[in-house]
């Protein structure tokens, strides 16, 4: 089982729970151990505004080692709607 890219987006974004969605896409394989995730979704706002923040965290993981090497945020936004 791997390391879930959901919760390691949560960390960097400071985020303790999904507003409505999260997904977790595999993009690329870097080489034959080494597999790039995108975790995307929204969590409430930091703002308290009542708009949930839109994301995307590319994380990256060694897949036989069963361990995340890198992750960081692509995208951030307020999202209406």
């Amino acid at each position: 089982l791997l390391p879930s890219s959901t919760d390691r987006a949560f960390q960097l974004l400071k985020a303790t729970e999904a507003y409505r969605c999260v997904f977790q896409r595999p993009k690329r394989w870097i080489n034959n151990e080494t597999l790039v995730v995108l975790a995307s979704g929204d969590v409430p706002s930091p703002l308290g505004d009542g708009f949930p923040l839109w994301y995307e965290v590319e994380v990256t993981m060694n897949v036989p080692a069963r361990k995340i090497t890198e992750a960081k945020v692509i995208t951030t936004k307020p999202k209406h709607g």
